[in-house]
């Protein structure tokens, strides 16, 4: 059975994920030294903050909280890759699967762009390096990040190692999160009550 409570749960959790990608991506250090927040980032009469734009604000001196908004991504991908795999641990590395899984359905750009570059340039590498390094032991060796913008590529090389465009991630795992919003409820393998299978898929 589902009922409205679990339609608004729905639609809050995916708000509440790009809104936190959107703040935790847009704390920067001015040229001054004082801590502001893109100026691009708005709040609506009803409380959401939403994004006008992607010009680099014209105070910046660098960016703050990349391996924190990197992290938020991950855990974004991996959350919403409980609901595509409806939570089933199959096979050896289930949380990987469930990471691979919602990669593969909503963000076809990274596919391609790691299927095109090849070796360590990979979704096994997003997972194991940024996902699992911050996650489990702060940060890997290998892991390298850099604010590239949001219409780069996901990948960079750095030091001989893969670096991490977190414009890029922050972006892709947005545009992710809207598709699959627009998707989950229609799709025949979201079952007779979306919202409620979400709720529960989400939250095994």
């Amino acid at each position: 059975m589902q009922g409205p409570s679990d339609q608004v749960v729905y639609a809050k959790v995916l708000r509440w994920m790009v809104e936190n990608l959107e703040l935790s991506s847009s704390v920067y250090r001015t040229t001054s030294g004082s801590l502001r927040v893109d100026p691009a980032l708005v709040t609506t009469r009803d409380g959401h903050v939403v994004r006008r734009g992607t010009a680099r604000p014209r105070t910046l001196r660098a960016w703050h909280l990349n391996a924190a908004t990197a992290l938020i991504a991950c855990c974004y991908i991996d959350a919403l890759g409980k609901v595509v795999t409806k939570n089933k641990k199959a096979g050896l590395s289930p949380n990987l699967r469930r990471f691979r899984s919602f990669i593969l359905a909503y963000m076809p750009d990274l596919v391609a762009e790691c299927r095109r570059r090849g070796g360590r340039f990979s979704v096994k590498t997003l997972y194991s390096t940024f996902r699992n390094g911050f996650v489990h032991q702060y940060a890997s060796r290998t892991a390298h990040w850099d604010r590239r913008g949001r219409h780069g590529p996901y990948w960079f090389m750095d030091q001989g190692e893969p670096g991490l465009n977190v414009d890029r991630l922050v972006h892709g795992v947005i545009q992710a999160i809207q598709q699959f919003r627009q998707q989950f409820p229609v799709a025949p393998t979201s079952g007779r009550t979306p919202y409620a299978n979400f709720r529960r898929w989400l939250g095994a």
